[in-house]
C-alpha cells in the first residue's frame, strides 16, 4: 500500500512539472553573430524578428518553430534547421548530417 501511494505521489509530482518543462521557449529577437568554432562567420549572421529573419545580405526569409527546432525558408539559411538553445545570451546551433555543430549563432542585440 505504501509503495502504491509513493508511486502515485511521484507520478503526480512529475505530471505537475511536465507542462512547465515541455513548453518551448520562443527565440529572442535581435541580431545573431555566427561562429564556426572560434572563427567568426559574418556572412552567416542574421537578424531574427517575430517569425522572420534577415540574412547578412539583407534578404528576408521566414522561420517556423517546432519545439526547439527552427526551420528557415528563404535567404542564405533556406532549408536549414537550427536548434534554439536559449541561455544567456541565447544561442542557435546548426548541425551537419553527422551531428557535428558547424555553426553557433549568439544573440548580440
Amino acid at each position: 500500500m505504501i509503495l502504491v501511494l509513493t508511486r502515485l505521489l511521484v507520478v503526480g509530482f512529475l505530471g505537475a512539472l511536465l507542462p512547465e518543462t515541455a513548453a518551448a521557449e520562443s527565440p529572442s529577437p535581435g541580431k545573431y553573430a555566427c561562429w564556426f568554432y572560434s572563427t567568426p562567420q559574418p556572412l552567416k549572421n542574421f537578424s531574427l524578428e517575430d517569425g522572420t529573419y534577415t540574412d547578412a545580405s539583407g534578404v528576408s526569409g521566414s522561420v517556423t518553430m517546432s519545439g526547439d527546432k527552427m526551420l528557415f525558408s528563404g535567404g542564405h539559411l533556406k532549408g536549414r534547421t537550427g536548434i534554439y538553445n536559449g541561455g544567456n545570451p541565447p544561442t542557435i546551433s546548426f548541425y551537419n548530417a553527422d551531428g557535428e555543430q558547424i555553426l553557433l549563432c549568439q544573440l548580440t542585440r
